[in-house]
């Protein structure tokens, strides 16, 4: 009997996502979803990403079944790293039960008038200079499921150009990377002629979890947390207490924040990250709050709050152990009154 065949169908969409001015090329017809070992084919899909590694995803050609299926066993990948002029190759094996048990979750989404409405319903790939993979789950709600470090691979200029539609001999390679080069920022430019381009910082953004918990004088009706590593989640007042538990988490990179206060209704966006609101999201943002937890927890074990307190007017972040206390600086924080009839607010 094959393993699919009791399992429930699903539908997906796939996006890829890369940091800004590290862009990927996907290699046509070499990026599919696949069921079985040793694979040759499957969902195939292609993109050519680089607006961020948490935001601006791109949408993938291909890679959504027409109708519901079984969940693939795993996703072959071979791209081009264009700043790096090098090329990876991964082959993931999906952690299959792990992610039925999420896809088949209901959970909140805090704009919508229907409760226990939303779903996952993309597969989000965030490739990452070095060769550096997380594989999440996506749609109103982000969770990572797993990461793999894709091997470094050897590609033929021709096979290149063919699989991606364009005359190798009408645009060399040196030019082709050339071209890229020269769009560059100088300080990108500056990287990749000193051989220093951060192989491992997206990596260390997954990797590195630091045990804390989320607490606040502010008495909440729900709250949005998104993560450095991609994880971004809504909690309703009833889901807050999973955030106030100590866990392994990665470093928080933004908040939104829904309260009650002179009969009113209240909602504070706080941005530990330094991307602005509506901003793109440059490669260098969210080093400052990582480097800020890393720092903590190489001095401590004990058991951490992570704290947003609301004093004398203004927000202020900190880790705390009760006897060790570091400031989070708050790159921007804005504060409206909201009028919405949601009833979980």
């Amino acid at each position: 009997m094959s393993i699919f065949s009791s399992e429930k169908k699903i539908k997906w969409f796939t996006r890829v996502y890369a940091p800004r001015f590290y862009d990927v090329y996907l290699l046509t017809g070499e990026n599919f979803w696949f069921y079985e070992k040793n694979p040759k084919s499957g969902y195939g899909f292609t993109a050519t990403p680089g607006g961020g590694w948490r935001e601006t995803g791109v949408m993938a050609a291909g890679g959504a079944p027409d109708s519901p299926v079984h969940l693939p066993y795993g996703v072959h990948l071979l791209w081009m790293s264009r700043t790096e002029k090098k090329y990876y190759q991964a082959e993931i094996i999906l952690p299959r039960e792990k992610i039925l048990s999420e896809m088949d979750k209901k959970f909140d989404f805090e704009w919508s008038d229907q409760r226990k409405d939303s779903y996952f319903s993309t597969f989000d790939i965030a490739l990452a200079p070095g060769g550096f993979v997380s594989l999440r789950l996506g749609g109103t709600r982000t969770l990572e499921v797993t990461t793999v470090q894709a091997k470094e691979v050897e590609v033929d200029w021709e096979f290149f150009a063919r699989t991606n539609h364009f005359n190798p001999d009408k645009y060399p390679e040196e030019e082709f990377h050339q071209d890229h080069f020269d769009q560059l920022p100088l300080n990108i430019q500056k990287q990749v002629k000193d051989q220093l381009i951060p192989l491992e910082r997206w990596k260390k953004y997954s990797e590195n979890k630091f045990p804390w918990h989320f607490a606040s004088n502010i008495e909440l009706e729900g709250c949005r947390i998104a993560l450095i590593n991609g994880d971004d989640r809504f909690f309703n007042k009833s889901e807050l207490k999973e955030i106030q538990t100590n866990s392994l988490r990665a470093a928080p990179s933004n908040l939104v924040l829904y309260y009650k206060k002179d009969g009113q209704k209240w909602q504070v966006n706080l941005r530990l990250t330094k991307q602005k609101r509506g901003g793109s999201e440059l490669p260098d943002d969210d080093l400052d709050v990582f480097n800020t937890f890393f720092k903590f927890y190489t001095t401590q074990v004990l058991p951490t709050a992570f704290a947003i307190e609301f004093i004398d007017g203004k927000f202020i972040a900190f880790l705390t152990n009760g006897s060790k206390k570091q400031i989070i600086t708050i790159h921007q924080s804005e504060i409206w009154n909201v009028d919405t009839k949601f009833d979980w607010f």
